[in-house]
This record gives C-alpha cells, structure tokens and sequence, in this order.
C-alpha cells in the first residue's frame, strides 16, 4: 500500500511493534504509521538493522554498507539490545564497540580510567605489540609498575613503564637503581658487569648500593655516586684509617703486605700503616696521626694554615666549613686571611684567625679595620652604592658614606651614623629640606603625601608663606618647622590673618566669587564683607563675607533685596508670585501708592517688620486707610471710573477724584446717566446694557454680569469676556481655539472667510474654529496655514504626506496641466500631486525638474534624464559587463554616454571613461561652466564629472546628470552607492550631500 508494507489482524485492525513473519521472518512496524520499517532503525533508545529487501531484523556480526562491523544482539521475539556499544562479550570472547557508532575496534582502549588491548578480542597475559612487550592481566587490564611472570622455571620479576612498555638495562625508579636483563628483561640481583665497565652490585629487591658493604662475609667499598667496585687504598671515613681494596676482586685486605705507588706497606687488622705528618695518597695530601687522617683545620710546621675535609684530604679553591667560606691556596692549601681577589676577579674579605676560627668570607655590612663596607650576602664580593640592610639604606663608595653626599647629580644625606634619610630633613644649616623615597633632595613643585610643596630650585629648602610660581600662579605654603601642616592652600584658607580664596587644584590664589560649601563668597583678593560695587552690580556680604541673597535690611536702614545671583534689585521684581518695586537708584523697596515708568498707578502694600510677610502689588478690590479702590486682576494698575469686579462680578464705579468707590450716586459717563447704589454698583437693567461705550449682559435673577458664550437670539451668539464682562469683538482665541465675532454686533462666524485687519484670509469651520491645513469646502480643496491660518493663493504648498500641490488665485487646489509664472507644470487629476522626474502622461513621455517640477521643455535634457528614470530599479552596477545597460548591468559613465547617445548626440566609438567624456560632450554643443569653484545652485541638465582630468579613471572618478535645479539640486546616476547590490545602480541623491559623502572632489560642470 503506498509503496510501504503493512500487517493486519483478522479483524483488520493493523498491527505495529516486532512481529515474526512466514518464514522465520522477525520484522517491526512503526508505532506511528504502522509501516514495516527497512535499515537502521533506533527502538527503544537501542539501534537495530532492517534487511532492506525483506524487513528482517540483522543478528549476530554484520557489516554495514558503511563498511562499519557491528553486532546485535536480537532476542528470538524481538527487542533485545541491539547494536552493541563498549565492551560487550560475544560467545565467551570480549570484544570493544565504538560507544557512538557501534564499530568494533581494535588496539588500545582506555575505560573507566584502566587500559585494554582488543586484536579484535580482549587481550590477556604477555603480548608484542609494535616491538614491545605487554602484560595483560586476566581480566585484560595493561599492567603498569613491577609484575611477577611466571612462565619460566624460576618467576621473572620484571618492570612495565607508565605506557605499560616492559623495561630493560639500568632504569631509574623511585629514585633506586636497578638493572633488568636485556634479553627477557628479568630483574637481576647480585654483582653486574655493566656495559660502561662498572662492576656493581645489586641486593635481593633489586636496587644498587653503596658504600661499605658486607657481600658473602666480605667487605667491599661502593663508589658512593656510581655504585663500582672500588679497588686499592681508601681512607675510611668513619674509623680515619685507610684501607686497602683487593686489586682483582675488589674484596678487603684485612693483614698483609700491599704496595702503593711502587712502596710496600704493612695492613695490620685491615689498617695500613702510613707514616705520621703530611702524606700524598693517589694524589691527594693528607695529615695523619696514630695511622689515622686528621679532619679541621691544621698548623703545618711551614707555617701554613690549612684544612682536611671530612674525607681526610687538603682543601683548595673555595670552600664552606661550617657555613662559613674560605679560600685555600690552589697550590699548597694555605688559607687566605684578610683582602683578597679572587680567580673570578671578586674582592673580598676573610676574616680568618690563627686557630681557623672567625667569620670566614665577610658578608653584608661589615666593620674591617674600624670601616664599614658591604660585602654581596651571596657571592661576598665587596661592592660599592646603595645597599638596603635590615630595611635602612645606606651608600658605600667603598667606605660607609656619612652626612650630605652628591651621587649621579643628586644630594642625599646619610647622617653620622650612614643611614640615608627620606622625608623632611632639618640640615646642620637650617635648610628644612625633603627627600623621596630614593633618598634624593627634591627641587621645585612636589606633591607628599597628598599636599604640595615647593622646595628652593638651588637649595632645597622648603619654601614657606607667600610664593610666587614659575607660571605665574601666586601661592602660599603654611608649614611647620618640622615639615608638617597644610602645605599649598587650596579653597578658602585663612593666611596672615585675612581670609584667601586659592584655586582647589591648582592652588593659586584667586580673585571674584567663590562657593564653598554651598555659600557664595568675594575674594578682592581678600576676602570681601558689607556692601560691594561689582562689575556695576551692588552685592552685600555679612560679617562672614558669606553673600546675601533675598530681602535684606541694610545697616542704613534700607530694605533692598538680592536675586539668587546675589545683585541688588531695581525697579519691578516679581518675588515669590509678588510684584515689589526698588528704587532706581539705591534699591530700597517701595510702598503705598507708586506711579510706574509704563504710566500704571500700582500700590504696594510692604510689612517694614518683617519684609518676607509682605504683600507687594495689590490687585481687584482694596480697602486702604478707610477708602475703597480696585485695581486690575491682571496689571495692578489703579482702575478709575466703569470697573468690573472679578469678584463680586458686578459693574462698579470708583468716579472719585482720587478713584475710590463712589456710592450712592448719579453721574454722567458717555452722555449717558448712570446712577449706583449703596455699595458702589451701577443699577442695571435685565438683559443687554450699554455703559461707557461697552455691551454687557446682566442677569438680574442672579444679581451678576454674565461671561462667556451668550445666545441673543436664535441667529446671533456672543461671547462676553471673562476679565471684563464686555461683549468681544474680532478676533479671540477662547479654549485654545480662535473665534472670530462681528466688529458691530459681536455675532459669532460660523463657516465664513474673513478678512482680518492684518491682511490674512482666514476660515472659520462650523464650529467656529479657525482653520489650519488642508480643508475641502463645497468642491474645492483649500489650505490653511497651519501657524496663522492664513489661506494658501497662488502658492506652492508641500503638504505633510509629502505631495506637493499648487493653489490658484482663488485658493483652489489645482489638477493636469498648469501654467504658472511662465513655466509649464502637471498636477496629478485625483491628489493635485506634482509631477517630477520622468513621466508618463497619455501616452507621451515629460521630463519635470525634479525639485521644482517646471516641465524641461529641451527635448536633448528630458531625454538624457529619461534614460536614467526608465532603468531605475532594473540596472546593477558594474564595470566589467556591458557598461551601458545593454546586459542590465551598466557604470557612471557608459550610462552616461549611452544616455547622451540616446538623446541626439553623435554616435560614439566607444564607451568612454571620466577621462574622454569631456571632448565628447564639448563635441555636441555643451560648454564648461565651472570647474571646482563657485557652482552653488545645480540647473536641470547639467552633466558634473568628478576626479581632475588624468586621475579620473576607473574608481577614482564619477559622473552623473542635474535631475533637479536649485540649491537642494538632485543628481542622479549609475553609482555603486549600494555596493554592487542587484538593481540598485541608478540613485537620486541630493547633489551636495552626495558630493560632501565622497569627500568634495575636484568637480567639472557642462551646460549647454
């Protein structure tokens, strides 16, 4: 079915999972689809094998069409373990599957940190591999160490390596030696011939020895670094007797005759006799009392003063006795007392006396003959310069230095007892000086320990008090005698009693104003307190010399007040939401009724105790000294005659002399009588009332002059304004909105244009709200400034979806073709959009600027710029294809030349280059306009080459042609803009960006 097998029950319900077959066949279906499944297959996280013929299950070894060998383990019904991975066992042999693919391996395999050897099954006991022999013990592991083989009459004892290698000949382990016979690598004991000639012997575990050792009841002498057989006559190092070493075996002479450098010798109880007194012995001296060799140190009868090391002989050379270093003569051993050279050319001292005793070889600082020196602590040669002993630094030169010394052109001092001294240094002169932590004197600006000081260029010597710097800056260092204090002062510091401000890096003293810590000080240079006249401001600064700010009452009894920049105040000052005036001339704060420079009578209520507390300007309706006057909400200025009371919103009138509230009275205001009652409000009629030339509405059931919007009747609303209650006329913006109301009747315009007095033409929308932006009315589209309103005539007006549309006289957007001041240009019929760049229209192909969109009426431009516009999107940039579009992949001036071509000029020869496409277009009819100066604003049609001519070629020049005129000018051509991407070659960039992006070539431009 469908290409795959499948298995159903009587019932024909299929079945999946492991199913044997007709056949013996044992096959599997899939638990999903239920199809038979073919090749390797994972089940059960387990990896079987399909015949790909039949279905049926692989078992036992197989070779996959990978070449891999494997082996599955299948259970007679299905299921099982599958592909074998690791060491699995195969009918009683061991074998190794890889742990990923399943392939049995071969060779060395290490698991679970112990390594096997499969050739293909589990290798057990010896085995040769690669011309080396192995042990495998009975469960395959490699052995490693000391292994007992028993595959010989007597056990061989032998020694596998780290990589499990058997060893053989002499071999290093555990810092023992041992020998493993070179045949078959057994362990050997007892005396070896060695192939080097040595003779030595090895005990039951194997290991070389040393020394005096006894071997079958004989005493033999092991040379204590090779371990030979020694032979002849050796002192004893322990008893102090020499002995003798049978020539031919080696074995100890206990009693006989032996002769040593051709004399005879008696050995007696294994001793020779040697005669007492200096004895040379295979060619080393020795001093020998009662038979036995003298150690330590010796006074020969000749004087000299020698020593006997621990086996017995003379010294010579360099030598350490108990820690300490000598030298003994290299020819007769004598020991070296006082100054010596050494052969390596050191000088030193020994500090020997006639006994031997003393220091030896002298090291560190040492006295010699009452004089200090320094000695190497390693090599004791004496040296010369700065030495550090004990953490004190000292100089040699080669004596201990003392008191003020010029080293490498810098002066230290070392006291009278050597030790160099760092910090201030008082000196036997008086000069307060200062040493680094080197030990030098320093000169001029130093910094220590976080503080500046400045020490004498010549001298040294601290420089304290007032200083004037090498850059100019004016200082003062305040230090003690001992060299503490401040240091250079840095911030406000007081100096000689006056307070100073110093610069806080530099430390130089500084002049003008200063904050510190939050407070504003003066500094002239001291600093300054009381009144102050700076840079034409008057400041004031307390006895502190901190700056005030804010109402201040001066000691002359003045009361000023100082801004937040400390300058006294003149004139009108919003304080705090409050108007004060200040006198003009010495600030002091004005009160009670003013008359303001601007005309306004204001009055200004001040509390003189305490000024904070005052209320300044006052505004509406105020009681002042018994009388009632009314200032304005907005200005504070007095209001005389007609008023309107924000707060009781009635129409008052203050028509006193001096502009109080007049009540109960009847007087004539603008030929007309009005009459007011006994709290000073004009008696109104209900409705609409004339008062001094003004309209306002009172409501007479609420006893109060109506504001805002008001129907008159069903064709006239109004708006009566909130301040004065007065009918508006003409513009008003209410609510954020601007409303236009009849000069006369105060009737709002609704869905009108209006002239205003200011010239603009505006439109009111039938909520009348001024109008901004683009607005359809009746059939035309209009616009609207959208700063001012202002209706957009005879206008090019680029809108904010980026069309550019043009409205007529009339305000009426326009649509096709259009002629405005003397160009030709086309509207697109449905959005009025201007067309620029290559068009088509009813079938004839336009070229219009594309900044301007003025149609290019010059048949030779509009084609040339065609050609560009028609490839857009479908070119890709190129200079080794065609070059001219013909393959669709084109350059910047193969395009350009093909575009000339193709808009009448002559027929080219060939694609030209940067180089030869100015003789072609000066050949038809174009001239050089600029070159590389004074092109500011781009003509349509212009042709721009870029790269001066001769270096032009290639990349290294560019061309392309004016799409659009003016200062914003586009250029378009074939450029590599977008790296050589598909379809991408011709762009319009605007021309001077462009240019500015490529670094402001060198530029030619061609007109014609």
């Amino acid at each position: 079915m469908d290409g795959h097998w499948y298995l159903k029950d009587q019932n024909d319900n299929y079945l999946n999972g492991w199913q044997k077959l007709l056949g013996n066949r044992l096959v599997y279906y899939d638990l999903k689809n239920n199809q038979m499944l073919y090749g390797e297959q994972q089940i059960n996280n387990n990896w079987f094998y399909f015949r790909t013929d039949d279905g049926d299950v692989v078992k036992g070894w197989y070779k996959l069409p990978d070449g891999r060998q494997v082996y599955y383990d299948v259970n007679p019904n299905g299921g099982g373990n599958g592909m074998l991975h690791g060491v699995a066992t195969v009918k009683d042999a061991v074998y190794y599957f890889n742990q990923w693919t399943g392939a049995q391996e071969n060779g060395f395999k290490s698991i679970n940190g112990k390594t096997y050897y499969f050739a293909p099954e589990m290798v057990t006991g010896e085995k040769r591999i690669n011309n080396h022999w192995y042990y495998f013990g009975e469960n395959g592991e490699m052995a490693v160490g000391f292994v007992t083989l028993n595959d010989t009459e007597n056990p061989r004892i032998v020694y596998y390596n780290a990589n499990g290698q058997m060893q053989y000949g002499e071999q290093k382990i555990n810092d023992h030696w041992y020998y493993f016979n070179l045949a078959d690598g057994h362990e050997e004991t007892g005396f070896v011939k060695l192939n080097d000639g040595r003779t030595v012997y090895y005990d039951k575990q194997g290991q070389m020895l040393y020394g005096i050792q006894k071997i079958n009841n004989k005493q033999y002498l092991l040379n204590q670094w090779t371990g030979a057989v020694e032979k002849g006559i050796f002192l004893n190092r322990e008893s102090k007797y020499f002995q003798y070493y049978d020539l031919a075996d080696g074995t100890l002479i206990e009693n006989g005759t032996v002769q040593i450098d051709g004399k005879d010798y008696q050995v007696i109880d294994d001793h020779v006799c040697l005669p007492d007194g200096e004895c040379k012995v295979k060619g080393y001296w020795y001093y020998l009392k009662d038979n036995k060799a003298v150690t330590g140190w010796v006074s020969l009868k000749d004087g000299r003063l020698v020593h006997y090391g621990s086996d017995g002989q003379m010294q010579y050379g360099e030598q350490k006795i108990n820690n300490n270093w000598y030298y003994f003569n290299q020819w007769n051993g004598t020991v070296a007392i006082g100054w010596y050279t050494l052969p390596d050319n050191r000088l030193v001292y020994y500090q020997v006396n006639k006994d031997g005793t003393g220091n030896g070889m002298l090291h560190g600082m040492a006295t010699v003959n009452g004089t200090a020196y320094y000695f190497n602590q390693w090599t004791g040669a004496r040296e010369t310069g700065f030495k550090v002993v004990d953490g004190k630094t000292y100089y040699f030169n080669p004596q201990l230095a003392l008191n003020e010394q010029k080293i490498s052109d810098h002066w230290y001092y070392f006291g009278n007892n050597g030790v160099m001294r760092t910090g201030f240094t008082s000196l036997p002169d008086g000069r307060l000086v200062y040493y680094n932590a080197d030990g030098q004197m320093q000169y001029g600006e130093q910094q220590i320990s976080g503080k500046w000081y400045c020490f004498n260029q010549w001298t040294g010597d601290t420089i304290r008090g007032w200083h004037t710097l090498p850059d100019g800056r004016v200082v003062y260092y305040q230090v003690n005698n001992d060299g503490t204090g401040t240091g250079m002062l840095h911030g406000m510091q007081k100096a000689a009693d006056k307070y100073y401000y110093f610069n806080q890096w530099t430390g130089a003293q500084e002049s003008g104003f200063k904050t510190v810590e939050g407070k504003t000080y003066y500094f002239m240079p001291e600093m300054a307190t009381g009144e102050q006249v700076i840079s034409g401001y008057h400041y004031y600064f307390d006895g502190d010399g901190v700056m005030e700010t804010g109402f201040v009452s001066l000691p002359d009894g003045r009361s000023v007040y100082y801004n937040d920049k400390g300058q006294m105040q003149f004139g009108q000052q919003k304080i705090n939401n409050k108007w004060f005036y200040f006198n003009p001339t010495n600030g002091n704060i004005v009160s009670d009724f003013f008359n303001l420079p601007d005309g306004r009578k204001v009055y200004y209520e001040i509390d003189h105790q305490d000024i904070s507390k005052s209320k300044g300007m006052l505004y509406g309706e105020q009681t002042i000294k018994g009388m009632t006057y009314y200032f304005n909400s907005w200005t504070g200025a007095q209001e005389k005659g007609v008023v309107y009371n924000l707060a009781t919103k009635q129409l008052q009138y203050y028509g006193a002399a001096n502009g109080s509230l007049s009540k109960n009275v009847e007087a004539t205001v603008a030929q007309h009588t009005i009459k007011t009652d006994d709290e000073g409000n004009i008696i109104l009629n209900d409705g609409q009332n004339q008062v001094d030339g003004q309209w306002y509405y009172y409501d007479s059931n609420n006893h109060v002059l109506v504001t805002g919007w008001k129907k008159l009747s069903d064709s006239q609303k109004v708006y009566y304004d909130p301040d004065t209650a007065q009918m508006i006329h003409g513009e008003k913006k209410i609510d954020g909105f601007w409303f236009y109301f009849d000069k006369w009747t105060g009737d709002e315009a609704i869905s009108k244009f209006i002239s205003l007095d200011d010239g603009r033409t505006v439109y009111y929308d039938e909520n009348g709200h001024m109008t901004y932006g683009e607005k359809k009315l009746g059939n035309d589209w209009y616009y609207f400034n959208l700063n001012d309103g202002n209706e957009a005539v005879a206008n090019f007006i680029k809108l904010g979806d980026g069309r550019t549309v043009y409205y007529n006289a009339q305000g009426h957007m326009v649509y096709g073709w259009q002629n405005i001041n003397g160009n030709t240009y086309y509207f697109n019929g449905q959005d009025g959009n201007m067309y620029v760049g290559a068009q088509w229209i009813n079938g004839q192909e336009y070229y219009f600027d594309y900044i301007t969109g003025a149609q290019v009426k010059d048949q030779w431009t509009a084609k040339l710029l065609e050609w560009f516009f028609n490839r857009m999107g479908k070119l890709t940039y190129s200079m080794d294809g065609s070059r001219n579009g013909a393959d669709e992949t084109a350059d910047c001036s193969g395009s350009l030349t093909q575009a000339l071509y193709e808009a009448g000029a002559w027929r080219y020869s060939l694609l030209y280059n940067t180089e030869m496409l100015h003789s072609y277009l000066l050949g038809n009819g174009y001239h050089l306009a600029y070159e590389n100066n004074g092109y500011i604003s781009p003509v349509v049609g212009d042709v721009i080459i870029w790269g001066q001519r001769g270096r032009s070629a290639g990349g290294a020049g560019h061309t392309g042609v004016i799409s659009g005129s003016g200062r914003n000018g586009t250029m378009v051509s074939t450029c590599y803009w977008t790296e050589g991407e598909k379809g991408t070659a011709v762009q319009n960039f605007p021309y001077f960006w462009y240019w500015g992006k490529d670094n402001y070539p060198y530029y030619y431009v061609y007109r014609r």
